[in-house]
């Protein structure tokens, strides 16, 4: 397969900018400075700068968070409708107005869990101390079990593929809320990104990787055109593409990733870079899930980066919660944030 362009064009030429800088690979690059398509990334390493870098680590001493601000409506099981609410954080004192934006998908199983899970406040206010516009949702939790609690072992009782699906449409609903609301909130329209630890990772991938599906379920890049989820069509006026992810513990079961680099490829918008976690001993969102993943996005030519923890079970937030945050940050600056710090 011929390698296809990794980014858009403002976006691939900072990348390219500060990428030997930054990057400390895991394997060769092209004569053009674009990685192979066979290769991930390791570790992003540090900026030579002699004072801290907006966008790229913390800034900010605190946040301001505006809490329970009610963003979309969608469907359950039922065809009911479900409100959501969702917690803005800010830096505090921040008086630049054109910022990137990053989502925050919490853990639970899509049956459990909220947007103040400690992981996802964890997140939010490290980002919005670096400088970032973040969102910390809730979304639409419609599995019948705690899928984390199947060990991989999905079935079809469990609902759990549905309700990842319909939750992925949440996530990327939740992008178009904050294009739709950039003025009000600061964003900058194009720079936003996703994160999540444990299903919300698996959202920021599917996010990653499907682009405007929810809007046009036909698209080559749906998966089975979205499970028959009930999806969430909000602000369908808005693009619900991201320009990087970053996965805590998430990966895409076996039986959706054989093929997928071939399926993806013929969608319009080829997915986002993103950096994928994941710990060896991981009993939930299996070890394999996020090798499969990080094998179908290089297939396609695409950025990812690779994080495996030898030994380590499912988020293991306390023991690595620094290095999630550290390195998912340095690929968002990467990806959309290095030319922006005086915008």
């Amino acid at each position: 397969m011929t390698p296809r362009t990794f980014f858009t064009s403002r976006a691939r030429r900072r990348v390219l900018a500060v990428l030997a800088a930054l990057v400390v690979a895991a394997a060769g690059t092209a004569c053009d400075g674009d990685p192979k398509p066979w290769s991930a990334f390791g570790p992003i390493g540090e900026l030579d700068s002699p004072t801290p870098v907006r966008y790229y680590e913390p800034v900010f001493s605190d946040v301001d968070v505006t809490s329970n601000i009610t963003w979309s409506t969608a469907p359950d099981l039922d065809d009911d409708p479900m409100a959501m609410k969702l917690d803005v954080y800010e830096p505090r004192g921040d008086t630049v107005t054109h910022r990137p934006a990053v989502v925050v998908a919490h853990s639970g199983g899509f049956f459990i869990g909220s947007k103040t899970n400690s992981v996802s406040v964890d997140l939010a206010r490290h980002f919005a101390k670096a400088g970032y516009v973040v969102i910390s949702i809730d979304y639409r939790r419609l599995a019948n079990v705690d899928c984390g609690s199947l060990q991989g072992l999905i079935s079809d009782a469990s609902g759990c593929k549905v309700a990842a699906m319909a939750a992925t449409s949440d996530g990327q609903a939740a992008v178009r809320w904050l294009r739709a609301n950039a003025d009000t909130y600061g964003v900058d329209a194009e720079r936003i990104a996703m994160i999540g630890d444990s299903a919300g990772a698996i959202m920021a991938i599917l996010a990653g990787m499907l682009a405007d599906v929810p809007g046009n379920p036909e698209d080559p890049a749906s998966i089975e055109a979205m499970a028959g989820a009930p999806l969430n069509t909000s602000n369908l006026d808005q693009s619900s593409e991201v320009q990087a992810w970053s996965s805590i513990s998430g990966g895409l079961p076996p039986t959706e990733t054989p093929g997928l680099a071939e399926k993806l490829a013929e969608s319009e918008t080829l997915p986002s870079p993103g950096y994928l976690f994941s710990g060896t001993k991981d009993n939930q969102t299996p070890f394999a899930w996020s090798e499969a993943t990080r094998d179908e996005l290089v297939k396609l030519g695409r950025f990812v980066f690779w994080g495996p923890l030898e030994g380590a079970g499912h988020v293991p937030y306390s023991a690595y919660g620094t290095l999630f945050k550290t390195q998912s940050t340095r690929l968002f600056y990467l990806a959309m944030g290095s030319d922006a710090a005086t915008s």
